[in-house]
């Protein structure tokens, strides 16, 4: 069986049947310890369980395959590594298959293998509530190199008559995928999960997926709402950050959580996520917690001097090679944060005029100027390069469309609410900044179905404002 592989770029260099402290060790000394021959191959395995129908628990095993550890044969084709996967439920002796998957890893050369790269794979089944062992064990069928995990997993029944959350979910991504396709696919979403849970260099937003049970509709609670709340505590249970979410309407009976949190501030560790589900009307609440790590190789580094991180400028050369046209077209781009009297000044000058104008604009914006970088014009020129990467549309840059708009002025949200189309409603996006102006939302709905996701209500003072935008806009 040839299964679809993919990529994450993370490093995954640790096991989850040891003791998590010890887990983080593993992961440092293996960055540290250059040129130490590789004992085993550290694949990783993660779970999670969803409700399911009475005495019944869906459960999702993922699989996590460092590719650089592998054995790769040449071939014909190219450089060919395999490996065979499979998982048992142990339960009062007797053993039940989860899956066997055999994962087929071709490149061209081996120079295309990095590091940072591991593949993903995922098992799921339907199963009754009990205490079981989860017994993984791989083989490269190269090396023949075998190992082996154990984890011990605790399924218990989520209740028929009180307000639960699944577990969590970490993912490396999550995105709108309205048809399934692969068994990453669920709800309208695309999550490829994150088994090894680290994140930190390359990852610095915790991704993650929940379902919420039994949220009270009977009656005048149909038209209550429910909020989130969000805690990350560090190994000694200090509290390491907060986030208050907004109040929403409730979709129904179960809600779909997910989404991402900036986690750029927290150093190399161990922490914990929480998160508390609370039901606005009968102040009900439940919560669900994982652990996760944050490796940041920076973190440590010794015995070498940080050099100031210097940028390509876009300052008097850059400018002084741009033709009024070109200058014009920049301006355009930067509009955005600009104060009204810095418009109307700009068009009156003169090419000239124009590049002292930008080369000032930028200066005046610069955070700490005894930097070598601008980091205010850095971090918008990265909001643009991500805004044209993904919001165009054909010929329409991503900047120009409303979504880029709101990055550009307010920043990457600290989360998303993605909501695929369906028969009733058009697909729509809910951002949520917890930070400015104590907590705002913008509503995007892809009003003309063809993928552009216009503004239609938010709560930040000056935007546009509607609250009946699920009723005006996003119903078909």
């Amino acid at each position: 069986m040839k299964t679809k592989i993919y990529f994450s770029k993370l490093k995954h260099y640790h096991t989850w049947h040891i003791p998590f402290f010890a887990l983080f060790v593993l992961l440092v000394l293996s960055k540290l310890l250059v040129g130490v021959e590789k004992k085993v191959l550290q694949f990783s395995v993660d779970h999670s369980k969803f409700k399911l129908q009475k005495d019944y628990v869906y459960l999702e095993v993922y699989y996590s395959i460092p590719r650089q550890n592998l054995k790769f044969k040449q071939t014909p084709d190219g450089y060919l590594a395999q490996v065979q996967i499979k998982s048992y439920l142990n339960f009062n002796n007797n053993s039940i298959l989860v899956d066997s998957l055999q994962v087929n890893d071709m490149v061209n050369s081996l120079n295309d293998i990095s590091p940072t790269q591991s593949l993903i794979e995922m098992s799921a089944l339907q199963i009754k509530a009990g205490d079981y062992l989860l017994i993984t064990r791989f083989i490269d069928l190269q090396s023949n190199f075998k190992e082996i995990h154990k984890d011990s997993l605790e399924l218990t029944n989520f209740s028929e008559h009180k307000l639960e959350i699944s577990d969590i979910e970490f993912a490396n991504s999550i995105m709108v995928q309205p048809s399934k396709i692969s068994k990453f696919d669920k709800n309208g979403l695309r999550v490829i999960p994150n088994v090894s849970r680290t994140f930190g260099t390359g990852l610095s937003n915790l991704c993650f997926y929940a379902e919420a049970y039994y949220l009270d509709i009977e009656k005048e609670a149909a038209n209550s709402t429910y909020h989130l709340e969000y805690c990350i505590t560090d190994q000694n249970g200090k509290k390491a950050k907060e986030i208050l979410g907004t109040p929403k309407p409730k979709p129904g009976r179960s809600s779909i959580i997910h989404g991402n949190l900036d986690i750029s501030d927290l150093p190399s560790g161990l922490y914990r996520f929480k998160m508390l589900i609370i039901d606005d009307f009968n102040k009900i609440s439940a919560q669900s917690e994982k652990d996760f790590m944050v490796y940041k190789s920076d973190d440590f580094a010794s015995g070498m001097e940080a050099k100031p991180e210097i940028e390509q400028p876009l300052d008097e050369d850059t400018f002084a090679n741009m033709n009024e046209i070109a200058l014009d077209e920049y301006f355009e781009q930067v509009k955005y944060i600009a104060q009204k009297h810095e418009k109307k000044l700009f068009k009156k000058l003169d090419l000239d005029g124009k590049r002292d104008f930008l080369i000032n604009f930028w200066t005046t914006r610069d955070p700490n100027p005894a930097t070598y970088v601008n980091e205010r014009k850095k971090e918008y020129h990265e909001l643009l390069q991500y805004a044209n990467k993904y919001f165009s549309l054909g010929k329409r840059q991503g900047w120009k469309t409303d979504r880029g708009r709101i990055l550009l002025v307010y920043g990457q949200p600290y989360q998303v609410d993605r909501f695929p189309s369906s028969p009733d409603l058009k697909a729509h996006q809910i951002w949520y900044y917890f930070k400015l102006e104590g907590g705002v939302e913008f509503v995007f709905v892809d009003v003309r179905l063809v993928g552009d996701y216009q503004l239609v209500h938010s709560s930040k003072r000056d935007e546009i404002r509607d609250y009946d935008w699920m009723e005006n806009w996003a119903k078909r």
